[in-house]
């Protein structure tokens, strides 16, 4: 997973999210036909679950591609996918690499930033002008 401070992703954030959306790419070991994320959200920056969780849908993510993943959530400060899961059968789950290399844009750490930094799993809400999203939502 890498995620971006940069705006490759701002199209696909709602405008309802006045603080902006935390933008970044999933690449899965195998495709899958339908790919749930689990998100959650806190404003504690060190906490590991959150105060709020909603899970989002990706159809037809290919393996070993750069799967966009643009959420947000202006009640929280911060936000990251918790879980990833393949919808297609038990069998066909695909598992989450282990951090690339980061791009130049990117840091590869394992703890929720704040002040819209980039970062490998957990993220900060990023400014955006934004247009629609492309996942559907199921709030919990």
């Amino acid at each position: 997973m890498e995620a971006y401070a940069d705006g490759r992703y701002t199209k696909f954030c709602p405008f309802a999210f006045e603080s902006g959306c935390w933008e970044t790419a999933l690449i899965t070991e195998a495709s899958c036909a339908a790919l749930e994320m689990d998100l959650h959200y806190a404003n504690d920056a060190g906490a590991w679950t959150g105060e709020h969780t909603e899970t989002i849908e990706k159809a037809d993510v290919t393996g070993g591609e750069f799967t966009p993943v643009v959420f947000g959530h202006d009640e929280y400060d911060v936000g990251w996918i918790h879980d990833v899961r393949c919808a297609d059968s038990p069998a066909a789950s695909p598992q989450i690499t282990e951090p690339i290399q980061p791009s130049a844009a990117t840091k590869a750490i394992a703890t929720p930033l704040q002040g819209g930094e980039a970062a490998n799993f957990a993220f900060d809400v990023q400014q955006r002008p934004a247009v629609g999203a492309e996942e559907s939502h199921v709030a919990n």
